[in-house]
């Protein structure tokens, strides 16, 4: 029953920790480098990005590291290189 609860406590907590989430804090304008960093009591979130451009609607970035640190449960690095997304079109 113990490794039950555990597991059910790090679904509910890795529920919030997708990389979509944590792309959404990269801006949508060029940039050469962007650094995002966000601490709390007992978590917190480090992102570098890289020569960002925009070409035709997308937003191409050279390089993306992000590290995440979510107490002794969850511990991750996500490195992208080459990473494109589309631009929200502007109405």
């Amino acid at each position: 029953m113990k490794k039950i609860l555990i597991l059910l406590a790090m679904v509910i907590m890795l529920s919030g920790c997708g990389t979509k989430t944590f792309l959404g804090e990269i801006p949508g304008h060029e940039f050469k480098r962007f650094e995002y960093h966000r601490a709390g009591n007992a978590t917190s979130t480090h992102i570098i990005a890289t020569d960002a451009v925009r070409d035709d609607g997308y937003l191409l970035i050279d390089s993306i590291h992000i590290t995440a640190d979510y107490g002794p449960f969850a511990n991750f690095v996500i490195k992208l290189e080459g990473y494109g997304q589309e631009l929200k079109k502007e109405e």
